[in-house]
C-alpha cells in the first residue's frame, strides 16, 4: 500500500505543486556547558494554558540542571506576583 501512495502522489500535480522543498539537513551540534554542581545551572518556566482545575492554569516549574531535581507548582494568573510567590 505505501507504494501505491508512493506512486499516486508523485503522479498527482496538486501535490507536487503543494509540495514544501526543503533541505533534510539537521542543524549543527553547539556545545553547551554543563553543571559541575547542585544549583549551579537552573531552569525557570510557566506552562500553560492548561485545563482548568478548581482555579489554577499555570503551572510554574522549576528545575535544577545538575540534579535533576524538579518543582512544579500551580498558579492562578501568569503575573510576575503569583510567579515569585510560587519561586519561594
Amino acid at each position: 500500500m505505501k507504494r501505491e501512495v508512493d506512486e499516486y502522489v508523485r503522479k498527482c500535480a496538486k501535490c507536487q505543486v503543494n509540495k514544501t522543498l526543503r533541505p533534510k539537513g539537521k542543524a549543527p551540534m553547539e556545545l553547551t556547558t554543563t553543571a559541575t554542581n547542585p544549583f549551579e545551572g537552573r531552569a525557570l518556566d510557566v506552562v500553560g494554558r492548561l485545563t482548568e482545575t478548581t482555579r489554577n492554569k499555570y503551572t510554574f516549574t522549576f528545575q535544577d540542571d545538575w540534579s535533576k531535581f524538579l518543582v512544579a507548582v500551580p498558579i492562578p494568573q501568569q503575573d510576575a506576583e503569583r510567579v515569585v510567590r510560587a519561586s519561594c
